[in-house]
Order: structure tokens, then sequence, then C-alpha cells
């Protein structure tokens, strides 16, 4: 017995597939911060932030085009209707469920990708991919029309096309351009809010793209207010530990 349970460790083992896809995180996305959202757990949310932000940063082209997958430090690969669908879904989700405006922007501006690169409006029908990947023009463009284990990207790009309906009817008398740039305007308000420190008057540097950089004039009252609401909290939390003892 101990001489043949030697072999199996000489053995190669097998391959690990350990390459990350866009649309299957997009999904974990919309469960992640659905889930933080209906139970109240900030941990599934601050995980759904985590992965929209890498999936946003890591894997774009050079051309800010979506891409499809990523390994070693190294994204490649168009990006097709699942992808799109898939991630603007799970963003819809984590704005709601975060607050933060920046992904809304996000999600609306990967659908609009989606119906520019996937849409055919005279045969009305969304294909899986582009016409051509890497210079090579595709025989026939494959259709999804089904769910199976998972929704295919068409019914999910009608539900995000939906939402979009909905947000229009809320701004009947603004276009999807000013709704974008009002929602990114936005979402740069809240990211200065986020600041610890509020900006001076004096310049003290430039930047790499010499705009200029300015002191730092005190801490903002709305980081202090949070400082000690948090440190009232560790407070309570250790007067309670004691007691517990």
């Amino acid at each position: 017995r101990t001489r043949n349970g030697r072999f199996p460790a000489q053995r190669i083992p097998p391959g690990t597939d350990d390459k990350v896809l866009t649309a299957w995180n997009g999904l974990a996305i919309t469960g992640l911060a659905e889930a933080g959202r209906l139970l109240g757990e900030p941990r599934y949310v601050a995980a759904a932030q985590r992965t929209a932000d890498f999936l946003l940063h890591a894997l774009r082209g050079p051309d800010g085009a979506l891409l499809r997958t990523y390994k070693e430090g190294s994204a490649k690969l168009p990006a097709t209707l699942d992808d799109h669908a898939f991630v603007a879904e799970g963003l819809f989700h984590l704005a709601g469920a975060s607050g933060n405006l920046t992904y809304l922007t996000a999600a609306i501006a990967l659908t609009d990708e989606a119906l520019t690169r996937f849409y055919d409006a005279e045969k009305g029908l969304f294909f899986l991919g582009p016409a051509a990947t890497g210079g090579v023009t595709l025989v026939t463009r494959p259709v999804s029309l089904f769910d199976s284990a998972i929704p295919s990207g068409l019914s999910v790009t009608c539900l995000n096309l939906l939402r979009l309906a909905a947000l229009a009817e809320m701004y009947p008398l603004k276009s999807r351009a000013e709704l974008i740039t009002e929602l990114l305007s936005a979402a740069l308000d809240q990211v200065e809010a986020a600041f610890p420190y509020v900006q001076g008057s004096r310049v003290i540097a430039e930047d790499e793209q010499g705009d200029p950089m300015y002191e730092d004039a005190g801490l903002t009252p709305l980081f202090l207010r949070l400082t000690k609401r948090h440190a009232a909290r560790l407070a309570e939390e250790s007067a309670q530990q004691k007691d517990g003892a």
C-alpha cells in the first residue's frame, strides 16, 4: 500500500484554470450587492465594490473597451454581450446597495457599449460577439436566445435597458448624455466629499499633468464626525468585552 501510494504523488498534477472571467465576476457582483443590501451586511457590499473596481480598471483595453479574461497581470480578448450585460447589471445593483453613483454611471456606459457593439437594428438582434475579432471576420455571428444555468446575455441586456428606460422616465426632459454627465458630476462630488482634508488656497506643488496641488487646511467636519462616531463605537465594544469577561 505504501509503495502504490507513492505513484500518484509522482504524477504531474492537472492544470488549474485560474483565469478571471469578466461575465462571471459580474454575476458575483450582483449576488454580493443584493445579499449585502437585503441582509444589511456591509462586508458583502465591500466585496462587490472591490470586484467592480478591479473589473473596471484591470479589464480594459488600450482603447478603454471591456476585455473578457484576466490572468497573471494580463487582460485580453474582446468582451462579449454576456460580459457587458452581467457587469452592467452588477453595477446597477451595486449602485443601489452602496449609494455610489460612480457605479451607476459605469453601468449606463457599459449598456451603451453593448448597444453599439452587438445590436443589429435591421435584424432586431443582439449578437454574442463582434463581427470581427483580431482582424478575422466571422462567417456567422452567434445569438443566444435562451437562459440556462446562468441567464443569457440577451435577457440581462433587456433588463438593463428597462432600467435605463425607467431612469429616462424619471427625468423626461434630459437626454442620456445629460444624465450621464450629471451623474458623473455627482459621483465626483461624492468622491471629493469623502476626502478627509479641506483644500486650502495655497499651491504647494504640481501633479504630473501640471495641475496645481493645494495645501491641506485641516480635517473636514464629516471626517471629524465619523472619527468620533468610530471612536465611541470602539469604546462601547471594549466596555462590553470587559463586562463579558
